[in-house]
């Protein structure tokens, strides 16, 4: 199976950076190059502000290469778990920010898997990786993606089974990082505050927000232009009501009138699958 511990990714690393992180970048841009049929892109893919330069990454199909099953090549799973692992290790060792995730997210036209690898190992480390993390949370497109990390993770604890090389990092020790255990969506409340950070991602979030245009009435967390409406408004302090003690997020009105559209309608989806479920049924079924 995909795995940190299958070599020699993570073993490379440690002896020569130079040499693992060429492998890797080689083995994913062969399989980029390969899945694409050779074709390049402008437009498929996420756009996020590195040391001050906007920067495409391209090719959304990629950017869950690093989750389980989600790769088309184990090799290209187990590369990508290797990277993060060893990211980790840097951070740990006190090693500057900025320069593990320059290595992670590698030079110009490294594609959107490695995105999802650097939002890893920020997350994990959390809170000392904030002022990082600036340029991923002011990304609608991201912002909606992410909601799928914790479904993506648990399919790929669901389907495991197959048994991993030993070594110093395995499955289980990723699936036990900071990431796994909350959104992106759910830090957005702590940049609601007066400090540079928080005042950057109002800003850089609202100029997102126009760009994208208003969001349709069907819209879900997973568009973007909602969900970035919605990242929004949890970066605004007056949306945080104190309620026994504790801040709780009230949508204003406009928010707050699409849930209620929405949930409406998915009651009645439910409801319509149900009825159809019984008409399968009783068709197959003469006593029912």
């Amino acid at each position: 199976p995909a795995s940190p511990a299958q070599p020699p990714f993570l073993e490379l690393l440690d002896a020569d950076p130079q040499i693992g992180l060429a492998l890797i970048r080689t083995l994913v841009a062969a399989a980029v190059d390969g899945h694409a049929d050779g074709k390049a892109t402008e437009t498929n893919g996420f756009t996020i502000v590195v040391d001050g330069t906007p920067r495409f990454f391209p090719w959304v199909q990629t950017y869950f290469w690093s989750r389980q099953f989600q790769a088309p090549e184990s090799s290209v799973g187990s590369a990508l778990k290797a990277l993060e692992a060893w990211s980790h290790e840097r951070i740990e060792r006190g090693e500057d920010v900025a320069t593990v995730l320059q290595d992670i997210l590698g030079p110009e036209g490294s594609c959107a898997a490695y995105l999802v690898v650097a939002i890893d190992v920020l997350m994990s480390h959390w809170p000392a990786t904030r002022d990082a993390l600036v340029p991923f949370v002011v990304n609608p497109h991201i912002l909606a993606s992410d909601r799928d990390r914790a479904s993506i993770e648990m399919f790929g604890v669901m389907m495991a089974g197959e048994k991993e090389p030993s070594g110093r990092v395995r499955l289980a020790d990723l699936a036990k990082r900071g990431s796994r255990s909350f959104t992106l969506e759910q830090l957005m409340s702590s940049y609601s505050g007066n400090d540079d950070a928080s005042s950057a991602v109002r800003r850089l979030l609202a100029q997102a927000v126009d760009a994208l245009g208003p969001y349709d009435e069907n819209d879900t967390f997973r568009d973007p232009a909602f969900m970035g409406a919605h990242a929004l408004n949890l970066v605004d302090r007056a949306n945080w009501v104190e309620v026994d003690g504790q801040f709780r997020f009230v949508p204003p009105p406009a928010e707050a009138e699409h849930l209620a559209r929405l949930e409406t309608a998915s009651r009645a989806l439910a409801l319509s699958s149900d009825i159809e479920a019984k008409i399968q049924l009783a068709a197959n079924d003469p006593a029912r």
